[in-house]
């Protein structure tokens, strides 16, 4: 459910640390503990990290 936080949905702080790892890999980008701990905590929700996704892409492609 991408309206719930990850700690609505039953992640505990090991999940985050594997949601982060699992970005990092498949992006291919280094994200720091200080963004980790912003990205995911205990309000944040799947979907925004999917609008940050997105909006990173819309300025990859008008920077372009």
């Amino acid at each position: 459910d991408m309206t719930k936080t990850f700690y609505e949905q039953g992640f505990d702080a090991l999940n985050c640390v594997e949601i982060i790892m699992e970005l990092e890999k498949n992006l291919n980008i280094v994200i720091f503990d200080e963004v980790a701990d912003f990205i995911v905590n205990e309000n944040s929700r799947p979907d925004f990290l999917l609008q940050e996704w997105r909006e990173s892409q819309i300025n990859k492609i008008l920077n372009d």
